[in-house]
């Protein structure tokens, strides 16, 4: 018999934000207090939107953390709530979406950078293409394929028949 206990803790969705300013930060934690000293240790070394927009305008002390939301919940469902919280406060500090998939990030920034494959092919085109060029595989049997080719090139007719004669 397997149990599953669905873990429930409570969570504060909170706002950081300078009244004087137009930009809100949205996050979550169970501990503010412990939160917003994280918020000032990263402040020193990170260069994240968040932190480089707090030290612009006279560091993180300035700002003030409010509590939009508390919840008795799970950290799925709070992560979804945090969502609705940036969305709705319209939170341009926030660079993550809590709750967005790998593959959504991946599918967002190839719409926020259409060219950067393209860009970057055409910086590394020679390097690139020597790379290719150097991962070949000369058979015994005198085939020269890609280096990932050489395993279906052993189930190949024409390698059978270099082994059989």
């Amino acid at each position: 018999m397997v149990n599953y206990y669905i873990i429930m803790e409570l969570y504060y969705i909170y706002c950081l934000h300078n009244e004087n300013l137009p930009e809100y930060y949205i996050g979550h934690s169970k501990d503010l207090k412990e939160r917003f000293r994280m918020h000032l240790k990263r402040e020193k070394k990170s260069n994240s939107k968040l932190y480089v927009y707090t030290k612009q305008n006279g560091g993180i002390n300035n700002f003030k953390m409010d509590i939009l939301d508390e919840i008795y919940s799970t950290k799925k469902e709070v992560k979804i709530l945090e969502n609705y919280w940036i969305e709705y406060m319209c939170a341009t500090l926030n660079t993550q979406k809590p709750t967005r998939t790998c593959k959504e990030s991946k599918k967002n920034y190839k719409l926020m950078h259409p060219n950067k494959d393209k860009e970057y092919y055409e910086q590394n085109k020679e390097k690139i293409n020597q790379k290719l060029k150097s991962k070949r595989f000369q058979c015994e049997c005198g085939v020269n394929c890609r280096y990932s080719d050489r395993l279906r090139h052993f189930k190949s007719k024409f390698h059978k028949n270099y082994e059989n004669a």
